[in-house]
């Protein structure tokens, strides 16, 4: 009887170790499912940054186009104003000079509203808008 009982007592420990290895064999290839997972996840992040920062790069590119072309059709409004009240007689200065001027000034302002609109669409502090400023305003501003 002793023979057949050892042989049971055998049979479950082969089992039990059998079980236990079963066990971190499928544990392991969890595991080994899990990185693979974490691998496809960080090549789609990496993906999805890139084409971000492409979207940013085309986003920024097309705001500085917009104010090109809002300084052209306004300086543009503007200089046929100029040039009708020139043809009317109610200014001496030549148009073409103060269309210049303005062009330069709207061309300033255009940006900096395109700036504050990043800003604020960013959500930026205002110290990144401080640091676009002249130096000469800079210092204005801090008095």
């Amino acid at each position: 009887m002793k023979p057949a009982l050892r042989t049971c007592v055998t049979s479950e420990a082969r089992q039990s170790s059998l079980s236990l290895k079963l066990a971190r064999a499928a544990n392991l290839l969890c595991t080994r499912v899990d990185v693979e997972l974490e691998q496809q996840n960080q090549e789609l992040l990496k993906s999805m940054n890139a084409r971000t920062r492409l979207q940013l790069r085309l986003q920024t590119t097309v705001e500085g186009l917009s104010v090109a072309a809002i300084t052209y059709y306004v300086v543009g409004l503007f200089g046929y104003l100029l040039k009708a009240a020139h043809d009317n007689g109610r200014m001496t200065i030549e148009p073409s000079i103060i269309t210049a001027a303005f062009a330069n000034v709207l061309a300033i302002i255009a940006a900096f509203h395109a700036a504050a609109a990043l800003i604020h669409h960013w959500g930026l502090p205002d110290r990144m808008l401080v640091r676009m400023l002249p130096l000469n305003w800079r210092s204005q501003q801090r008095s």
